[in-house]
């Protein structure tokens, strides 16, 4: 008997306690992550059963931070590791800190038993709450913070010459290059002159597997792939790098036949750092459709995030991706909604698609339309700051969902018409025994976690967990 369980993203409460039960509540482990239908409530009422509890993972979970720790606090005195995220919106953050703040006047004194700590954390209002949680959790020995929605500033750049000859076994590596002036908009720029001591360095890259140079930003005197010999390009499994990479003539498609094995591209210009834009970047990209048809993303994940002169989405067309992020964020995107959608409409490998865009057209019916065709889709994710009444996204997921075939899961972030906060609302199917008739084969719920909403790159970076949809 497991004395371990891991309650599915799409179980109800009742699912939970039907286990404790059969295990008359000795459950040593238990990962409620990404619980999407079960209810906070219901969760809450169990957690006091399990007082033989020593790990608890619960990240994109319904729980409110303060209600956690008060049960920490007061019935689970065994828990020493514990995976929780700290995402809630502004307003939600300041209200749980100030809840936190309030317990050392209830339970004086008192403190965590946790140890291991690993805390997802979005934004900065949520880094406040973190810190006011861990006072309570002063035996912490192991502590992992992951930064979902920004990241911190670097003062230094990577001195290339210096560790040459210490890179040859390195499998993942990660490249930041800064400008040491702290309000320069535009990112630094490396030319010519860098380019044999950056082709030595990148030559000696005998074992890299992922690599993320989505920082480090080209002029026209360099071409990035040209940088790769073919034995590095054909080990590269995940690549991440700004649009100025691929400017050069040709460079899409020595990337294309080099990377064969390739299961993780992104392409990107960074907003949310210390810089904003790259003149290079600005100039049109245009991506082939033969060129892209090379990819070896097929079962992988394409992403293309903030690509300010993307000439055509026609590539898209010649893509068998299965899994695809587009994210433009401008006040003019210069592609809608409509327009990704139609480029993809007729894929028979698109299962998984993450849009953001600062306006989406959520009229049913064009949702419909623009996502019915795509046949394998399981899970949509589309996050904008449309305003919506919550009643008529409620209705407009339930019914976009039914004319899918193959979905599992459906998430939309939209701003309420009546509080302007950013809220959101899913569906998603239930088991099949739970499902009834076609029509009631999912459920609607409005504020749950987002499960895959992520638009960071993770590549060559310390992943997050629980973050593989």
């Amino acid at each position: 008997m497991s004395w371990c369980y891991e309650l599915p993203a799409n179980a109800s409460e009742d699912v939970l306690r039907l286990k404790i039960d059969e295990l008359n509540g000795q459950l040593l482990s238990l990962n409620i992550s990404n619980c999407i239908v079960a209810q906070p409530e219901g969760l809450l009422s169990l957690l006091p059963r399990l007082q033989y509890l020593q790990s608890l993972s619960c990240i994109a979970c319904p729980l409110r931070p303060s209600v956690l720790l008060e049960h920490l606090l007061t019935s689970l005195h065994n828990l020493a590791h514990l995976d929780f995220s700290f995402v809630g919106t502004e307003h939600d953050a300041k209200e749980e800190l100030a809840k936190i703040l309030q317990l050392k006047n209830v339970h004086k004194d008192k403190e965590t038993q946790v140890r291991t700590l690993y805390a997802e954390v979005a934004e900065d209002e949520n880094m406040e709450v973190l810190k006011a949680f861990v006072r309570y959790c002063p035996h912490v020995t192991d502590f992992h913070i992951h930064c979902v929605h920004f990241v911190s500033s670097y003062d230094s750049t990577t001195a290339f010459a210096s560790v040459i000859e210490h890179v040859r076994n390195l499998e993942s590596l990660c490249i930041l290059h800064f400008s040491p002036q702290q309000n320069e908009p535009m990112y630094p720029t490396v030319g010519a002159t860098h380019n044999a001591t950056l082709r030595h360095f990148f030559g000696k890259l005998c074992s890299i597997v992922e690599l993320n140079v989505n920082s480090l930003h080209f002029d026209d005197g360099i071409d990035f792939t040209a940088l790769l010999d073919t034995p590095t390009l054909l080990r590269l499994r995940a690549l991440s790098l700004a649009p100025c990479s691929l400017q050069q003539t040709a460079a899409v498609t020595r990337l294309a036949l080099g990377t064969s094995a390739i299961e993780d591209l992104d392409v990107r210009l960074n907003f949310n750092g210390r810089h904003s834009s790259c003149k290079y970047c600005n100039k049109k990209l245009l991506l082939e459709p033969e060129d892209v048809s090379t990819f070896g993303v097929k079962s992988g994940r394409l992403t293309l995030s903030n690509v300010p002169n993307l000439a055509s989405l026609n590539f898209l067309k010649s893509c068998p991706v299965a899994n695809l992020r587009f994210i433009d964020v401008s006040e003019r995107p210069r592609f809608d909604f409509k327009a990704l959608a139609s480029s993809v409409r007729h894929s028979n490998t698109l299962r998984s698609l993450v849009v953001k865009l600062a306006a989406i057209d959520f009229d049913t019916a064009s949702l419909q339309n623009c996502l019915s065709p795509v046949g394998a889709l399981e899970r949509v994710c589309l996050l904008s700051r449309t305003s919506l009444q919550t009643s008529t996204a409620e209705r407009m997921v339930d019914a976009v969902a039914g004319e899918l075939p193959s979905i599992l899961y459906l998430h939309i972030h939209y701003v309420d018409i009546e509080t302007g906060r950013d809220t959101s609302v899913t569906w998603m199917r239930l088991p099949e025994g739970d499902a009834g008739p076609r029509s009631c084969r999912g459920k609607v719920m409005s504020g749950k976690p987002c499960i895959m909403c992520s638009t960071q790159t993770f590549i060559a970076l310390v992943k997050p967990r629980r973050r593989d949809l």
